[in-house]
């Protein structure tokens, strides 16, 4: 029995039919790709060459099944499946779950990149067919079009244009190196090297328009400081938020706090400096962290310090 796709198609093919049910005997999957059991065994041991844990199955036939391998191996998935891949990435981009946006705005760039265009256009279509509910965490809405765009850029080292309107309501026309697009409390942000400013800028995503690649590849400088997410915070206006600071314990870890604001060493302890521009956003993130950090300490405004008993004494009085 011939075996007239090249390895590669073959490969792919067994792999498919590897994911599509747990567990085949040797001959159904021989018969199955229109090989023999000889010529099976070869593509077996070239999946299990490219890091696949594909397990063989003692038995009077004999079988193999897919096993649970050390890292995340790639998926062959139909379109239906990318479709809805792709629309729940976009529906997430305006309810990002803590500590899930980098992963989150990755997936999308990576997915967004191989979609052929028959299936992108279902996907926007859909995407936009769905309403979020109220509790969106974003205080304004983000273009998950754009929000792919500027992602995709910053993965592959594109230059970006767009247009963007600045808080005095200037608009204009950017051209960038993009290189990171990270969540800060409440929204989105672009890093980027600004090339008309020759300097580090960033970018509110929901003032941003017109994303376009500009089909310049650059090499991805370093961000000042080297956290994006540190960089943007600093970068934000005093005065213009509601600002709290969160004195941490000592058993508190500094990496699993570094994403909710800026944080500083004083005294020896961890001290989290929160912002939001408003003050429900504020005493969210408060009670947040009082919840699941160990918190010895906190400096708020006396409005913050009402609001925030008028909280607790509302869960007292409903618990």
């Amino acid at each position: 029995m011939a075996d007239s796709q090249g390895p590669t198609a073959r490969a792919l093919q067994l792999l498919s039919l590897l994911h599509a049910q747990p567990q085949w005997s040797g001959h159904d999957l021989a018969e199955r790709l229109g090989v023999t059991t000889r010529t099976l065994r070869r593509h077996i041991d070239r999946l299990r060459s490219l890091g696949y844990p594909v397990q063989g199955v003692a038995g009077a036939d004999g079988g193999y099944r897919l096993g649970e391998g050390g890292r995340v191996l790639p998926l062959l998935i139909t379109d239906d499946e990318a479709i809805a891949l792709a629309v729940a990435l976009r529906l997430v981009a305006g309810t990002p779950v803590r500590g899930m946006a980098d992963a989150g705005v990755t997936a999308l760039a990576q997915l967004d990149s191989v979609l052929p265009d028959r299936l992108r256009h279902q996907v926007t279509a859909l995407a936009d067919s769905i309403a979020l509910p109220a509790w969106s965490f974003t205080e304004r809405e983000v273009d998950p079009d754009l929000l792919s765009v500027m992602a995709r850029a910053c993965r592959d080292g594109e230059e970006l244009r767009f247009a963007y309107i600045a808080a005095d309501g200037e608009k204009t026309d950017r051209l960038t190196q993009p290189h990171r697009v990270v969540v800060v409390r409440d929204r989105w942000y672009l890093v980027a090297w600004d090339l008309r400013r020759d300097d580090w800028r960033t970018f509110r995503l929901d003032r941003a328009s017109d994303a376009r690649f500009a089909g310049v590849r650059f090499k991805p400088k370093e961000i000042p400081g080297g956290d994006p997410v540190a960089f943007v915070t600093e970068r934000q206006a005093p005065g213009t938020e509601f600002e709290a600071e969160v004195i941490l314990g000592p058993g508190v870890d500094r990496s699993a706090v570094c994403r909710l604001g800026l944080i500083e060493e004083r005294d020896g302890r961890l001290t989290l400096s929160l912002r939001a521009h408003r003050a429900e956003w504020l005493i969210n993130e408060l009670l947040v962290v009082i919840a699941e950090l160990d918190v010895v300490g906190l400096r708020v405004s006396d409005e913050i310090r009402v609001r925030l008993r008028e909280v607790v004494t509302t869960i007292d009085r409903l618990a």
